[in-house]
């Protein structure tokens, strides 16, 4: 690949973007074979090994608005992949987790994206696994630059 002085090149909100979309392309193809929403999938690997969590906080972990988690959260409820209970000392906060039914699904789709994740990252060395998920952690979470 040859030098370029195009902005694009070197700007990380559009190179995270494209590196998303080559990583997760495959796996969406797949997923859409499991009549599963990406935001369904993003709920149920959220809340995967028994996991729970409020609304609030599973819309930031599932990257998604809280309306939308909300529709989907009625979709899937219906579906059986998923429970929400009210918190007793608080009625207004939903907790929600899978269900047997959504585990199995949900341990199934997070050991296809592994998978792939591994065909992905076949070219990298362990150490720069290791550095790209302790830089993109990094980003995430605000620390300074590396």
């Amino acid at each position: 690949m040859s030098e370029s002085n195009r902005f694009i090149d070197t700007y990380l909100a559009y190179l995270l973007r494209r590196a998303s979309d080559t990583v997760s392309t495959d796996f969406y193809t797949y997923l859409y074979t499991t009549q599963l929403s990406v935001t369904e999938w993003r709920v149920l690997a959220c809340l995967h090994n028994n996991h729970e969590e409020s609304v609030t906080d599973l819309a930031y972990h599932a990257v998604m608005k809280q309306p939308t988690l909300s529709k989907a959260l009625v979709r899937m409820e219906q579906d059986g992949l998923i429970e929400r209970r009210q918190e007793p000392d608080d009625r207004r906060q939903t907790m929600v987790r899978n269900t047997r039914k959504g585990t199995a699904l949900a341990a199934d789709l997070c050991r296809v994206a592994k998978e792939h994740e591994a065909g992905i990252m076949k070219n990298l060395s362990k150490m720069e696994r290791r550095q790209l998920i302790t830089i993109l952690r990094k980003l995430i979470d605000g620390s300074e630059p590396v």
